[in-house]
């Protein structure tokens, strides 16, 4: 029985801090390890009482009961909506805890009813770090990827005669007007051979200000079409220059958003 016990505590230690945890990151704030660590370990010496609840009604309560207690003890502020995110969090964990014991014990009765001493420690432990440091991740680049959506476009290129679709993001700090700077990778990717030729071997060049120094880069003459969520355009006569980037297809300046005029599309 007492290495039950210890397997309930480790348990309910384990899930309730990354549930904490994840509650802070759902909602965009800074977790408090003090209070995490509080939380987690008011959550597991209720838990380990649960077995002796009778009542389903009572149960019912004292997990409610339970819920707005963690919600106080770990968010100063925006209460109710840390209770939704650690609710939120709460089924999220739990149906994934479901999911291994289903998965190991091959029953849907056996993943509910047996205790967890009876899963290997390796299956209590590794499973659950990995799917909330994936869900933690998979957060990070969501919030990532939202607060860059007014920064990015679809963008058409057309390059001697070649036209191409690919994903712009305006850079603040480019103060090169009128010039796109797009990834060696994807040029290779969208454009034909003959025409990367031609926009290597161009006259036009600039000279860009690099980390590493200045660096000399060949442009091309180019007319550029930015799509907007509102099916809005820009056309623009512009420059677009071929240049090592990591993380995005191309560099757009900061002057397409000003400079051009825009037309609703029928």
């Amino acid at each position: 029985m007492s290495i039950y016990i210890e397997f309930i505590i480790i348990d309910n230690l384990l899930f309730t801090s990354m549930i904490c945890f994840a509650s802070y990151v759902l909602i965009k704030q800074k977790p408090i390890y003090l209070r995490i660590a509080i939380a987690s370990v008011v959550g597991t010496i209720v838990a380990i009482f649960y077995p002796f609840v009778q009542n389903i009604v009572l149960l019912i309560l004292i997990k409610i009961l339970l819920c707005l207690t963690e919600t106080v003890i770990l968010f100063r502020k925006h209460k109710v909506l840390g209770c939704l995110s650690f609710l939120c969090c709460t089924f999220a964990l739990g149906g994934a805890q479901f999911c291994i014991g289903y998965a190991y014990f091959g029953s849907v009765e056996a993943a509910l009813t047996l205790p967890v001493s009876d899963l290997p420690l390796s299956l209590l432990v590794f499973p659950p770090f990995v799917l909330t440091a994936v869900g933690v991740k998979f957060i990070s680049k969501l919030r990532k990827k939202n607060s860059l959506d007014g920064f990015r476009f679809v963008t058409e290129l057309t390059v001697y005669g070649q036209k191409v679709k690919i994903e712009g993001m305006v850079d603040t700090g480019n103060a090169v007007e009128d010039v796109i700077f797009i990834s060696e990778k994807k040029a290779f990717e969208v454009f034909s051979p003959e025409v990367l030729i031609k926009m290597f071997a161009s006259k036009q060049s600039i000279i860009v200000t690099t980390a590493s120094g200045n660096k000399k880069i060949a442009v091309s003459e180019c007319v550029l079409v930015l799509y907007s969520g509102k099916d809005e355009h820009i056309l623009s006569q512009a420059k677009v220059g071929i240049c090592p980037l990591q993380g995005v297809e191309a560099l757009l300046p900061l002057s397409v958003l000003y400079k051009e005029y825009k037309n609703e599309v029928a």
